[in-house]
């Protein structure tokens, strides 16, 4: 569950030995999720609403969320590669080292 393949091009997938990984987050975006839905739901079926308003209103705030996540992600990306000095060559070449192993195998 999660986007395993940002984890290994961002080497942050979880390792085993730290432990269990940390799941108490599941609970409720599900029921945050199912709430939205619920909502989303009531509103389509309901006779009064404008359906290209509405859809206007779920593409705009779909474009607006992911376009903030994708800038959040890449700004803590780049806090992580200064607080730990890690440079983004290494990282690239660990990364191709990743694909090289998986494509010989």
């Amino acid at each position: 569950m999660g986007p395993d393949i940002c984890d290994i091009i961002f080497d942050t997938k979880y390792r085993i030995e730290l432990g269990l990984e940390n799941t108490d987050h599941y609970i409720p975006n599900i029921i945050i999720s199912t709430i939205i839905i619920k909502i989303m739901q009531c509103l389509w079926s309901n006779k009064n609403t404008n359906k290209r308003v509405l859809v206007l209103i779920v593409k705009m705030t779909i474009i607006s969320l992911s376009l903030y996540l994708f800038v959040m992600s890449i700004i803590l990306y780049l806090d992580d590669i200064n607080t730990t000095n890690i440079k983004f060559e290494q990282k690239y070449n660990n990364i191709m080292k990743l694909i090289s192993t998986k494509s010989n195998v």
